[in-house]
């Protein structure tokens, strides 16, 4: 396995915020950034995201590849925001792995118990 690769395939899900900005959003129904920021927020335990920190991911989550806005008004400025192709596959990806680790971790607990 390139690590290299797979940490710059990872580089979206580095930020603190990026992955639950991921998970939230989908490719069919768009998000305002004020329903984005109330539904992280939501399922945040410790931390909360700010309205100017999520501006700034969803910018750079959008200038990557991996989101896109549509404006449905301008004014007031009104966005929609989508999750493209990229941001799905990367979501498929970890969901993925992370059912990976989980199988190779219950495994472990069953030879333990034997």
């Amino acid at each position: 396995m390139d690590w290299q690769e797979v940490q710059e395939r990872l580089g979206p899900v580095r930020h603190r915020w990026d992955l639950a900005i991921l998970c939230n959003l989908d490719a069919h129904t768009g998000r305002r950034p004020a329903d984005l920021l109330a539904a992280i927020n939501a399922q945040a335990a410790m931390r909360q995201l700010r309205a100017q920190v999520l501006s700034g991911r969803l910018r750079q989550l959008e200038q990557d590849g991996y989101i896109e806005h549509e404006d449905i008004s301008t004014l007031p400025l009104n966005r929609l925001y989508y999750l493209r192709r990229p941001g799905q596959q990367l979501l498929a990806d970890l969901a993925s792995m992370a059912d990976d680790a989980l199988q190779v971790m219950k495994a472990g607990r069953r030879g333990q118990l034997s």
